[in-house]
């Protein structure tokens, strides 16, 4: 029993400091897979541990989390988001952060108004532990909400096959999923990952046939362009 025992602590001590290493904060790079949290539902991939380039989004109804290496998990899965929500009160309903250096009073309220807002400046981020709304990065702060950076594009400096092989690295999931609207103005292409005969995870750029769309809900082409187009 003794040794059962000791081995226990054993695996769970490499358990959790597995863990401590891959669990971050908005844009920590994660030492597993190299891929950093920059708001709830978005990623960038990391160069020698800096997150840069370009932000990438997780399918709908996915959250972007450093807590495995799998990033985007579906959010049915009560998983916490590595970043937090965009829009959401703090917990004396004093603000919300709405980007990474802009913010809205909630008033007394779950609700933060459209009307109360206000902005960081250039050099500070807004962060919801903070009671004074905003901090300097340079103190270690990192950005509540990061959804509206204005760098969100598809592949930066890689091609969008490797793109597609990427993505389907980090969801290891078997299916199909849309091309990101930014690149893939008509709607009629979609990535479909696959595990290969090697047990490694891949993805193949596809393009639905004639005048169809691809329907991120559905997973197929059909004939009636989606409402989100």
């Amino acid at each position: 029993m003794a040794v059962q025992l000791k081995k226990f602590e054993i695996l769970l001590t490499v358990f959790l400091c597995t863990f401590l290493q891959i669990e971050g904060q908005c844009n920590d790079c994660s030492t597993a897979t190299q891929i950093a949290c920059v708001s709830e539902t978005q990623y960038q991939i990391c160069a020698n541990n800096v997150a840069t380039g370009s932000i990438n989004s997780c399918p709908p109804d996915y959250i972007c989390s450093t807590a495995s290496t799998v990033t985007c998990q579906p959010r049915s899965s009560n998983i916490a988001p590595t970043c937090g929500s965009c829009n959401v009160c703090d917990a004396t309903q004093t603000f919300a952060c709405t980007g990474r250096n802009t913010y809205a009073l909630c008033l007394g309220t779950n609700t933060p108004s459209t009307s109360a807002i206000g902005d960081c400046g250039p050099d500070l981020l807004c962060n919801i532990n903070l009671p004074q709304m905003c901090g300097n990065a340079t103190d270690g702060i990192s950005p509540t909400c990061s959804s509206n950076d204005n760098n969100v594009n598809c592949c930066g400096s890689i091609t969008i096959s490797e793109y597609a092989k990427r993505y389907c690295q980090m969801l290891q999931i078997n299916s199909r999923f849309p091309v990101p609207a930014e690149v893939d103005s008509t709607y009629q292409n979609y990535i479909y990952c696959f595990l290969t005969p090697s047990g490694t995870w891949s993805g193949q750029v596809y393009t639905c046939a004639g005048s169809t769309y691809f329907d991120q809900y559905s997973k197929y082409c059909v004939a009636k362009k989606p409402t989100e187009c």
